[in-house]
């Protein structure tokens, strides 16, 4: 009966001995998968804009952290007289000089990592489209916001896909800290909590900021094409007129040259429907695009002027 239940004993605790180690092969098996999984997420990640800036911003933190270090340092060996007091000292000054240029060459992570990424550049107030000549200007200026805007949504892409990265690793992380509840992966965790709440909040914002954006350019997108519109219109219509003008203007000659049998008066008589042609042409073009009326005064004059020269020799044969 002893052997019996020695047997029986000894039989339990190898069982039991063998799904305890099966149990912890299994669950080897499963850290090693969650230390690869946030490994690859890590390698996504490693070169995303947002990512390297908020690198950057602890990197300037730390910094600021270590000179504090070594400005309290500084002071205390500062009035040492020994010798390896002294060589600390100039050893210390020149981390101090290193540290100071490090800090200033971040010094745009001083306030906020994410600020240049974030705010959208201004959309640039564009003059009044006045004249077909600056349709062109126009369409350029059009094409350009747009760019911005396509290459702002593309930032924007890239942090919510960095955002869902961290969510998966901060699941991976806790799940790693339920099975290996290790003060390592306790920080790991709280880390991973501690970027994303800053990726997203960075997140919230530049949503915010691109629906705003997204807006102007598109107010500054239909004012510009609103004012193309106009002077294709405009540009249209000063055509038909100018057209009418040039056949009236060849109707003219053919009746000319029809009845008036003299060279020199059909000569004269062409001069003068070329340069009514030529002045009613620019008259037109002049009342559509000149904005300032006191110009006309003088156009005017000067047209006056030409058609009393044009008409000089009709006068003169009379």
């Amino acid at each position: 009966m002893f052997k019996t239940l020695c047997c029986f004993f000894l039989t339990c605790t190898f069982l039991f001995a063998d799904a305890n180690a099966t149990s912890k092969l299994e669950e080897g098996i499963k850290i090693d998968a969650l230390h690869q999984k946030i490994t690859l997420i890590d390698e996504a990640v490693k070169d995303n804009l947002w990512f390297k800036r908020y690198g950057n911003y602890l990197t300037y933190q730390k910094l600021l952290e270590e000179l504090s270090t070594v400005d309290a340092e500084v002071k205390k060996f500062k009035n040492t007289k020994d010798k390896a007091s002294l060589e600390k000292y100039e050893k210390l000054l020149t981390k101090q000089e290193s540290l100071e240029k490090q800090i200033e060459l971040l010094q745009e992570f001083k306030n906020s990592p994410f600020s240049k990424l974030v705010d959208a550049a201004d959309v640039e107030s564009y003059t009044k489209v006045t004249n077909p000549f600056a349709i062109l200007s126009a369409l350029s200026y059009i094409k350009k916001i747009k760019q911005e805007s396509l290459d702002y949504k593309a930032r924007l892409e890239r942090l919510d896909f960095l955002v869902e990265k961290l969510k998966e690793k901060e699941t991976l992380l806790a799940t790693l800290y339920e099975i290996e509840p290790m003060i390592t992966n306790e920080d790991a965790l709280y880390e991973a909590q501690k970027e994303l709440n800053a990726f997203t909040s960075a997140q919230e914002i530049a949503r915010t900021s691109y629906s705003l954006y997204v807006k102007k350019v598109e107010e500054a997108t239909i004012r510009v094409t609103q004012d193309i519109t106009v002077q294709m219109k405009r540009a249209f219509n000063i055509g038909i007129f100018i057209i009418v003008v040039i056949v009236v203007t060849f109707l003219l000659k053919f009746i000319a040259k029809r009845y008036v049998k003299d060279n020199e008066r059909f000569y004269t008589a062409n001069k003068i429907i070329n340069f009514v042609n030529v002045t009613l042409i620019l008259l037109i073009l002049l009342f559509s695009y000149i904005e300032n009326v006191s110009y006309l005064v003088t156009v005017l004059g000067f047209a006056s002027a030409g058609i009393a020269i044009a008409m000089k020799d009709w006068f003169m044969s009379i």
